[in-house]
């Protein structure tokens, strides 16, 4: 006959956000703030460098409002990240949102006891 083993992967423990958000984890909150950083570094070496490689002239009020932009971004990702995706949508509209989708299927009545096909 066939030798049937039933063993079961221990299932890895959401993240906190996900906890009180219900959905999964967003963008490493590091990752944010590094590519934040090096999307500013070299415009800041143009813009704020009075002795860079092109010559160009400098423009500090420019990458001000570059660096507000990015840092606006990388604010809002974060706020996502920690409030839920969908924080920014007033109460007045979220019941016209749709619902979530539960993507867990119902096991089969005999699925315990049912061969691996691998």
């Amino acid at each position: 006959g066939t030798a049937t083993t039933t063993t079961t992967t221990p299932a890895l423990p959401p993240s906190p956000t996900a906890r009180t958000s219900s959905v999964a984890a967003p963008l490493d909150r590091n990752y944010i703030l590094l590519t934040s950083i090096s999307r500013l570094l070299l415009l800041m070496y143009f813009t704020a460098c009075p002795s860079n490689l092109l010559n160009l002239s400098t423009d500090v009020p420019y990458f001000l409002f570059a660096a507000f932009v990015v840092g606006g971004q990388a604010a809002i990702l974060h706020l996502q990240a920690t409030y839920g995706a969908r924080c920014f949508i007033p109460a007045s509209l979220a019941r016209y949102l749709p619902r979530r989708y539960s993507y867990k299927r119902p096991l089969p009545a005999g699925a315990a006891q049912m061969d691996c096909v691998i």
